[in-house]
């Protein structure tokens, strides 16, 4: 297996946890490193790595749901796509982290391996828990105000709608679309809507 990351990967990817400096601290021998794998085959890189003797495994994943074309879907991914954490001896385990199966590299800056504070993976560790089989459910982010959407379920599906308010708390949303030729307001979950890449499609105001 590769032990190089890509020429360009000279920054971790976004949302990657740093220390309380802000920085990414580089090669003690034994510490959290940042390891590679196929995006969707994270948790199979961490079953595979959680074999290797001497060698702790922590793969962040977060599940949550989503309007489709064909109703609410939930998804289940990694916190961070292509990336998971293993703390082990450079030294004595390196190249059987690096030749385990599912594994792509590590992540390097120049010469160095990356490695995380103690402290930092102890905080999302009690945040989203040891078990990559057993994802923290999260709620998405919702609509902002003047957001062009499709209802995905319920009686109005298929409905094009403009999104007028968001009450506190975000679970639902205020929308105005057209009912029997009248433009109505009403209030429904937002996980219930698709956000449409282009609101000037939609004329309701």
């Amino acid at each position: 297996m590769n032990l190089e990351t890509p020429e360009n990967a000279t920054s971790a990817p976004a949302g990657f946890p740093r220390g309380v400096d802000g920085r990414i601290d580089v090669d003690p021998d034994v510490a959290w490193r940042c390891i590679r794998a196929k995006t969707k085959t994270e948790h199979m890189a961490a079953r595979a790595l959680k074999t290797v003797e001497e060698v702790d495994v922590f793969c962040p994943r977060i599940r949550y749901q989503k309007a489709t074309k064909r109703g609410k879907i939930w998804y289940v991914e990694a916190l961070f796509p292509g990336y998971l954490f293993a703390r082990f001896s450079k030294e004595l385990k390196l190249r059987h982290v690096a030749a385990t199966h599912g594994v792509s590299g590590l992540v390097r800056f120049g010469n160095q391996y990356a490695a995380l504070p103690d402290g930092t993976i102890d905080t999302l560790i009690s945040e989203f828990g040891l078990d990559p089989e057993k994802p923290k459910v999260i709620a998405l982010k919702g609509f902002d105000v003047g957001d062009a959407v499709e209802v995905a379920e319920g009686p109005f599906r298929g409905s094009i709608a403009r999104v007028t308010a968001v009450p506190s708390g975000g679970e639902r949303v205020r929308i105005l679309m057209e009912m029997l030729g009248q433009r109505r307001e009403i209030e429904v979950p937002f996980t219930s809507l698709l956000g449409l890449p282009d609101p000037d499609e939609v004329d309701l105001d």
